[in-house]
C-alpha cells in the first residue's frame, strides 16, 4: 500500500514539476491552448475537432451572402432578472457565468428554427490588445470575445442538444478597448473571488442584455462547431456586427485569472482556438449592411451607408436558408440553376453598385 501511495505522489511531483499538473481522468485538464494537449492537437484526442465544419472562422465581408430571410433577433427575454440566478466560475480554461432559471431566458428570431435557451455566457481574451477573439473579421482579431451559449427549445437539457444538428445556437459579441463599461462592474468586482480553477461565486443577477451593443440589427451566420473539445458540429453562429466596449482596466481583470490550483498559477489569457478552413460553407448576413465592418470603441463607429460589394455576385433575398446542412452540395447546385434562369436587377444607392438579387420564385 505505502509503495502505491509513494508511487502517486512521485508521479504528482513530476507532473507538477514539468508544469503540464494534468489530472489522470480529468478530461477539462487533458487540453487547453498553452498547457496539455494544444489546439493543432485536438483531433488526435478528439475526433470531431479535426471535422470539416469547424469554429472559429475568418470572415471575409467581401464574400458574405445577404439573406433577408433571417430578420432580426428578439433579445427583450435577455433583459429579465427575476427568478434568474447567474453563477461566475473559473472552469480552468475561461471564466463564464452560468445561468439558471434560463427557461425565462428565449432568444428568439434571427433565422433560428424556434426559440433558444441561454444556457451560459463566456468569454475568450488575449494578453495583448492586437489578440484574443476567436472569430477574425478581414483577417484583424480583436481583444476579447463574448459567446452567449443557448440551447434549442426542442430539447429538455443542454446536454441533449449539444451534439444534435441544430441543436446549439452561440451569439458572439467582439471587443474593442475604450471608456469603461459599467454593465460589468458586477461580474469584475467578483473576478477576485475567482482566481483559479474551480472557483465559483454567485453574483447578483443583472440584465444579460445590458452586456450587447447598442444594435444587433446587423449579424454574420454561418454553421460550425464548438471552439472547444469535443468540438461538436452543431452550433449556429451569429456574429454581431457592432462591438462592445470595454476599457483597459476592466480587461485586465480578466488577464488577471489563473488556471490552475494555487499549487501553480498560470494566467488564462491567450485562450481563443486559431481560425479553421471554411470548407465550402458559405457565410451570410441578414441586410447589404453586412457588407460594411461596423465597429465601434476605440476606433469609432463608421458611417452608416453600406458600403458596395463588387466582388459579390449575388444575394439571396427571397430564399429560405435551411438552418442547418450537413453539406453545401444541395444549395450550391440550387443556385447554380437559378443563376442561369433567374433574372437579375441592379442597385444603386448613393452611387454605390450593390450585387445582384436574385428573384427565387
Amino acid at each position: 500500500m505505502y509503495v502505491h501511495v509513494l508511487k502517486a505522489l512521485a508521479v504528482s511531483v513530476i507532473s507538477v514539476f514539468c508544469g503540464t499538473f494534468l489530472v489522470k481522468g480529468d478530461a477539462g485538464n487533458m487540453w487547453g491552448y498553452q498547457d496539455g494537449i494544444p489546439p493543432a492537437e485536438w483531433p488526435r484526442e478528439y475526433r470531431t475537432c479535426g471535422g470539416r465544419r469547424q469554429s472559429p472562422i475568418d470572415i471575409q465581408t467581401s464574400q458574405i451572402v445577404v439573406n433577408e430571410r433571417l430578420g432580426r433577433f428578439d433579445l427583450s427575454d435577455l433583459n429579465m432578472i427575476n427568478n434568474i440566478r447567474l453563477t461566475l466560475k473559473n472552469n480552468g480554461h475561461t471564466v463564464e457565468v452560468d445561468v439558471e432559471g434560463r427557461n425565462n431566458l428565449a432568444v428568439i428570431g434571427g433565422g433560428l428554427p424556434g426559440p433558444y435557451l441561454v444556457k451560459q455566457f463566456h468569454f475568450h481574451w488575449g494578453s495583448q490588445d492586437s489578440r484574443g477573439s476567436e472569430h477574425d473579421i478581414n483577417g484583424r482579431f480583436f481583444p476579447m470575445e463574448m459567446h452567449v451559449v443557448t440551447y434549442s427549445q426542442r430539447y429538455r437539457m443542454f446536454e441533449e442538444a449539444k451534439n444534435a444538428t441544430g441543436g446549439l445556437a452561440v451569439l458572439s459579441f467582439l471587443f474593442d478597448v475604450g471608456a469603461d463599461n459599467p454593465a460589468f462592474d458586477e461580474m469584475i468586482s467578483h473576478m477576485n473571488e475567482v482566481q483559479h480553477k474551480d472557483d465559483h461565486v454567485e453574483i447578483q443577477a443583472f440584465p444579460l442584455g445590458s452586456l450587447f451593443p447598442r444594435s444587433t440589427d446587423v449579424f454574420y451566420r454561418y454553421n460550425g462547431g464548438l471552439t472547444t473539445p469535443p468540438c461538436y458540429e452543431s452550433v449556429i453562429w451569429t456574429i454581431f456586427q457592432e462591438h462592445i466596449r470595454i476599457s483597459e482596466r476592466q480587461i485586465n481583470q480578466f488577464r488577471h485569472l489563473g488556471d490552475r490550483h494555487f499549487v501553480r498559477f498560470r494566467g488564462l489569457s491567450d485562450n481563443y482556438r486559431p481560425t479553421q478552413p471554411l470548407n465550402g460553407r458559405y457565410v451570410y448576413t441578414n441586410t447589404p449592411m453586412g457588407y460594411q465592418y461596423r465597429r465601434e470603441g476605440t476606433f469609432g463607429i463608421q458611417p452608416q451607408q453600406p458600403m458596395s460589394a463588387p466582388n459579390r455576385q449575388f444575394v439571396i433575398s427571397k430564399f429560405i436558408m435551411p438552418q442547418f446542412l450537413s453539406s453545401n452540395t444541395r444549395l450550391i447546385g440550387r443556385i447554380n440553376n437559378l443563376r442561369r434562369t433567374s433574372q437579375t436587377r441592379r442597385y444603386n444607392l448613393n452611387g454605390g453598385l450593390f450585387p445582384r438579387y436574385i428573384n427565387l420564385y
